[in-house]
């Protein structure tokens, strides 16, 4: 009969190696960029549970634009859960956006709400 050494020993290495696998990589660093009052691209696809890094490019001269994440539910009325500070281009900006649980959210300029990207989390 194995000692309980021996059975832990199996036990943790399993263990720890399936947690290695599972441990949380990054997302890709996106990049909105505003120029003739729209925003490209148009759609985004990010794995949930995972924190970003997003870079605004303001790229009209002379124009505000922000970003303002909103949660995106047919029927139900927006949540802000996050906006940056309006920016007049050219500029660049920069912000690490913390992890986004599963669904369906939007990116707007506060000041152009036209413009939008939507954000596929999942």
């Amino acid at each position: 009969m194995p000692s309980h050494r021996h059975v832990r020993r199996a036990l943790v290495f399993p263990l720890a190696a399936a947690l290695a696998a599972c441990a949380l990589v990054p997302a890709e660093p996106v990049t909105v960029v505003a120029q003739n009052i729209e925003f490209t691209p148009k759609v985004i696809q990010l794995p949930a549970g995972q924190g970003f890094h997003l870079t605004l490019d303001n790229r009209d001269d002379g124009i505000p634009h922000g970003l303002s994440l909103q949660t995106r539910t047919s029927g139900v009325e927006p949540d802000e859960l996050w906006a940056s500070q309006i920016q007049i281009g050219p500029t660049r900006a920069e912000y690490d956006i913390p992890a986004l649980a599963a669904g369906p959210y939007l990116l707007i300029c506060p000041v152009h709400p036209n413009m939008q990207v939507e954000l596929n989390v999942g």
